[in-house]
């Protein structure tokens, strides 16, 4: 009895274990999950389109936001929120460490509504890129916030186009500050400049020259507030050129092909005006699409320069490889009806070369004896079967060989030349047969 009271308290004891095992079990699960939807979530892009007026809105790019705030709102730490072109009246805060970007093609304007911030950062590492920001007191306020990135925006008719406290590493440059009563303050140590690479930003009062005609002021643009400067002023508005690209076919041409070249350059603020083709053999084209065809085989280097509605100017150039088409050997010769020993033969070339000439012939005759002459004559003093070859060569180094077999009878009696040629069997066989079919028409109309 008390065995098996021990028995029952230690299954007990066992099923305890097992349900608290299962437990665990289960809640890791969720955490796992939730980790996981967590990290799954930090990477999801947020979309915002003001055309979407009637939803449903959750961010996707099937479902995107109608205002910029909801996407900042929603999007998580390090992530992007893309903005599709649009008018976008509101007044955004960004508190967190995002990225907003411009996508698509067409102009991002945010619209302050004439009062407060229009843009208002107070997060460090903040990406603000190819937005229009206008109509409001501040442009783009930074405040509490470093190492942010502001680039490619146009920010206009605003008190303030840009006002920076007390902070530092920032980097401004690639905007354009237009008709601001104070294009930009700073109270801090912020960089107004990307480098020479880049240059800076274009401030439409600026005075200065560019004596070296390299895109850039040859004078700093003096900074209000705390004595910065933009190194290297641009001299013109900046806007972002257009991507210059284009496929062609088929990838490795002849020159007896025409090839198709077409046009996939894009402009993603505006549009592509014109455009200039170089073939690398002389030629050009200003079409959009256009065909070509090379009079010759060899590599050339094919460019394609656009231009935008904003005249920025864009190339690409690639390499294409046309190869040479070779020549066809083949020759015929003249001679008796049944050539015999020591008759003078003589072999035509009858090569072809479409895309070039031939330039040079190699025969040989098959008694050993050969000739580079291109219609030669020979003579055989051996009867025999003699297998005689045509070799040639283009204007390109391709060569082809041509093949063909003469029979040279011994006698000197054309019957017996006849008898005993192996066409005399031919013959004989063609002959008999016209025979069979001549006797069996006769007797198919008389039966």
């Amino acid at each position: 009895m008390e065995r098996y009271y021990d028995f029952i308290v230690e299954r007990r004891n066992m099923q305890k274990k097992l349900v608290f095992l299962f437990v665990f079990l289960m809640e890791s699960s969720f955490i796992f999950v939730f980790l996981f939807d967590t990290a799954n979530a930090a990477g999801s892009p947020i979309f915002v389109n003001d055309d979407n007026t009637i939803g449903p809105w959750d961010g996707s790019s099937g479902h995107p936001f109608q205002f910029i705030q909801d996407g900042i709102d929603a999007v998580t730490e390090n992530g992007t929120v893309y903005v599709f072109a649009g008018i976008y009246h509101e007044n955004i805060v960004i508190s967190k460490t995002i990225n907003v970007n411009r996508t698509g093609k067409g102009k991002v304007i945010i619209d302050g509504r004439g009062f407060e911030d229009v843009v208002n950062i107070s997060a460090n590492h903040v990406t603000m890129r190819g937005c229009t920001i206008n109509n409001g007191t501040y442009g783009i306020r930074i405040y509490n916030s470093s190492g942010s990135l502001i680039t490619e925006n146009i920010i206009r008719d605003v008190e303030y186009g840009m006002f920076l406290g007390r902070v530092s590493n920032n980097v401004i440059y690639n905007n354009n500050f237009l008709n601001n009563t104070q294009n930009a303050y700073d109270l801090g140590s912020n960089s107004w400049d990307g480098g020479y690479l880049h240059g800076g930003n274009y401030w439409d009062d600026y005075t200065g020259v560019d004596s070296n005609h390299d895109g850039f002021g040859d004078t700093p643009y003096s900074i209000a507030g705390n004595a910065s400067r933009d190194q290297r002023p641009l001299m013109k508005p900046f806007t972002v050129p257009p991507v210059a690209d284009f496929s062609y076919s088929p990838l490795i041409p002849t020159d007896l092909q025409t090839v198709i070249f077409l046009d996939t350059s894009t402009d993603f603020d505006g549009s592509i005006v014109s455009r200039v083709w170089e073939f690398g053999d002389g030629n050009t084209s200003t079409l959009q699409n256009v065909t070509h065809q090379y009079r010759d085989n060899g590599t050339y280097v094919v460019t394609l320069s656009v231009v935008d509605d904003d005249h920025a100017v864009n190339q690409v150039a690639r390499m294409i490889s046309v190869l040479n088409v070779g020549p066809t050997a083949s020759f015929s010769f003249f001679s008796p009806f049944l050539p015999k020993i020591n008759d003078t033969i003589l072999f035509t070339d009858t090569s072809k070369d479409a895309d070039g000439t031939v330039v040079s012939w190699r025969w040989d005759f098959g008694d050993e004896a050969s000739s580079s002459v291109r219609n030669p004559v020979h003579n055989y003093s051996v009867g025999g079967t003699y297998r005689v070859s045509l070799s040639v060569v283009d204007n390109d180094g391709v060569s082809d060989t041509a093949t063909e077999y003469l029979t040279i009878y011994i006698s000197t009696s054309p019957g017996e030349d006849l008898q005993k040629s192996p066409l005399f069997d031919y013959l004989i066989f063609i002959f008999l047969g016209i025979a069979i079919v001549v006797i069996i028409l006769v007797i198919r109309k008389y039966a």
